[in-house]
């Protein structure tokens, strides 16, 4: 039971990451590059998929062994770094 968990967070991952990530993608790119730019906005939808390619661009294999604490750890990354990303956008946002 706890490996059908296991993978059903996965997947949930998988999933739900994209989407945050597009969706602070969409809302900085509007603060910034619309405003700087007079780029068109960027729908959620575009935006998830430019993230995929920068990440599928930018990948890094990692040099550890894939254990729970690698894992947690990156789970972390993919929640928390999006959000301390747009919480410092909403700073600078405040200047521009």
């Amino acid at each position: 039971m706890k490996a059908f968990f296991i993978v059903l967070g996965g997947i949930a991952y998988l999933v739900l990451s994209p989407v945050w990530q597009g969706f602070v993608l969409s809302i900085i790119w509007g603060w910034f590059i619309v405003r700087a730019f007079h780029a068109p906005s960027l729908s959620i939808p575009l935006a998830i998929g430019i993230s995929l390619v920068v990440s599928m661009l930018t990948y890094q294999i990692p040099n550890q062994e894939a254990d729970e604490k690698h894992t947690s750890r990156s789970i972390g990354i993919g929640i928390f770094y999006p959000l301390l990303i747009l919480a410092m956008a909403a700073i600078v946002h405040l200047f521009v």
